[in-house]
């Protein structure tokens, strides 16, 4: 009988764990700069800004960003026009301490000009959690303001 049990919570763990990894990052959106050397330099030669995501795999409310991003056109139209980098799971450590050191919340984005200084946009409807995105069109009047205000 245990043994049934522990087979059981295994084959739960790997169902779930499938899942988590099915949704890692929205490849038809973006096109991923391996890390944030890398995409410093990509964002210094194409002249882009930077997009940093930092988020995990059994964080819901990432799986839900990361879901909502394919269904917007603002998205798939600002992608073009900014070199994006993600840390899923501490991938990229580098990653893993940008923003300020209470920012410990998932999903978090950032944006970097070609300067490698990071870009004082925030998301306005979440004073709490300022880098925190829940939706597609958050993330994307944020990618706007930064493209129509020429700060990078």
């Amino acid at each position: 009988m245990k043994s049934v049990v522990l087979l059981l919570l295994a084959a739960i763990q790997l169902s779930a764990a499938y899942s988590y990894n099915s949704y890692s990052r929205p490849k038809e959106v973006f096109t991923y700069a391996p890390n944030f050397q890398a995409a410093l330099q990509q964002s210094q030669a194409e002249g882009k800004p930077i997009l940093v995501i930092v988020h995990l795999t059994n964080c819901r409310a990432c799986k839900d960003l990361f879901a909502d991003l394919p269904k917007s056109q603002d998205i798939q139209t600002l992608s073009q026009r900014y070199v994006v980098v993600h840390s899923l799971d501490g991938s990229d450590k580098q990653l893993e301490n940008f923003g300020p050191r209470t920012d410990r919340y998932f999903p978090r984005c950032f944006i970097y000009g070609r300067n490698g200084n990071m870009i004082p946009i925030k998301n306005s409807r979440q004073p709490k959690y300022p880098y925190y995105y829940s939706t597609a069109s958050e993330l994307a009047k944020s990618m706007n303001d930064v493209i129509t205000g020429g700060q990078y």
